[in-house]
């Protein structure tokens, strides 16, 4: 919600409530439920409406209790085995030969760290901490 909906993400009471505490069930149905910290404004309620339509598109059972579930696992529990292999299989096909290229390089630590991260945009910079959600009052630094 925070990447796709940043501005209603920022109104919403509980952040990091779970499906059980983000609505109710009524004759069977599950309704979305969403508490916002005030009241939305007039162009709010279009992002508010992408937000509903996504999450009806997905089954909310009853009975079933309320977990996360890891889907680089079969079994759906988090392993670190499973993390490196999801990193692995995504860096390698998303990068192909830069990412060998890059690592290949030798250099300072952190100059690589930092490099790298601009190559894949993942500086903060104000457009990715808009982008995430985190809003910078201060118009001093260009980036």
């Amino acid at each position: 919600m925070c990447l796709r909906f940043p501005r209603v993400y920022s109104i919403a009471k509980n952040k990091s409530a779970i499906v059980y505490h983000s609505g109710v069930w009524i004759y069977e149905k599950w309704l979305w439920k969403v508490d916002w910290r005030r009241a939305l404004f007039e162009w709010e309620h279009g992002e508010v409406f992408g937000l509903i339509s996504l999450l009806e598109g997905e089954t909310i059972s009853l009975g079933f209790v309320d977990q996360w579930v890891w889907k680089a696992d079969e079994d759906g529990g988090y392993t670190v085995s499973s993390t490196y292999k999801c990193l692995s299989m995504s860096e390698v096909g998303t990068y192909g030969s830069m990412y060998e290229v890059f690592w290949s390089i030798k250099g300072l630590p952190y100059s690589m760290t930092t490099a790298w991260r601009v190559l894949v945009d993942r500086l903060s910079t104000h457009a990715n901490l808009e982008r995430r959600g985190i809003l910078v009052e201060s118009n001093l630094c260009v980036l």
